[in-house]
Formats: C-alpha cells, structure tokens, sequence
C-alpha cells in the first residue's frame, strides 16, 4: 500500500541526481531492484530545508548510512543475495537492520544543496 503517495514505474524519467550524488543514486538502485523485483520501493523521506540564501538541502541518515555500506549496483547484488522471500514493500530502515547499522536519534544526516 502506498499511503498518499505515488509510485513511479517508467524507468525512463530523468532521476533527480547529480554526478556527486551518491546517495541518490543508492536510492535508485535500490528502487530499480524493488520495481524489477515486484516490490513497492521505500518512500525516501528525506527532511527538505530551504536555507536563507535561496538553496534546498536534502538530509536523510538511513540513506547515508545504507550508502556509506553499500552503494549503486553493489546494493543491488547484496539485495538479490539476502531477499529470499520477496515482501510486498521495502523500507530503508528493513534495509539498514539488514546491513547491521545501527539506528538512532543521533545520527549525522548528509546534506546535498540544490
């Protein structure tokens, strides 16, 4: 189920990446798999800023903890190899217990400028 929200099947859109965008890209990745896999992809959540001179940052800790273990199609193997039994969705922080990270509070957030 996806609640209030929209799920994107045309591989072909544009993703929202810059070239040093890695977590963006992890999350495409991962995205991909889920939708190649019959998966509903985890809804990215990023905390969204708009700072006083105009620029947006994007911050997201599991992202960037998901990232900094794995990253791109790397990700996209690990999840072939742990993912028996398919569910229905996938979350990011499904993703992260699996890698082992740690969760909490603290956690440093990435930020990308826009």
């Amino acid at each position: 189920m996806i609640p209030n929200g929209l799920l994107i099947t045309n591989k072909s859109i544009i993703p929202d990446f810059y070239s040093n965008d890695s977590f963006t890209r992890t999350y495409h990745a991962i995205y991909d798999w889920c939708l190649d896999n019959g998966i509903i992809p985890p809804e990215r959540n990023d905390t969204i800023i708009t700072n006083a001179d105009g620029t947006i940052t994007r911050r997201n800790s599991l992202l960037m903890n998901v990232t900094s273990r794995l990253d791109g199609e790397d990700i996209c193997s690990w999840l072939t190899d742990k993912i028996i039994k398919k569910p229905e969705e996938l979350s990011l922080g499904y993703i992260a217990t699996m890698l082992n990270i740690h969760i909490s509070k603290e956690t440093t957030d990435y930020d990308i400028t826009l």
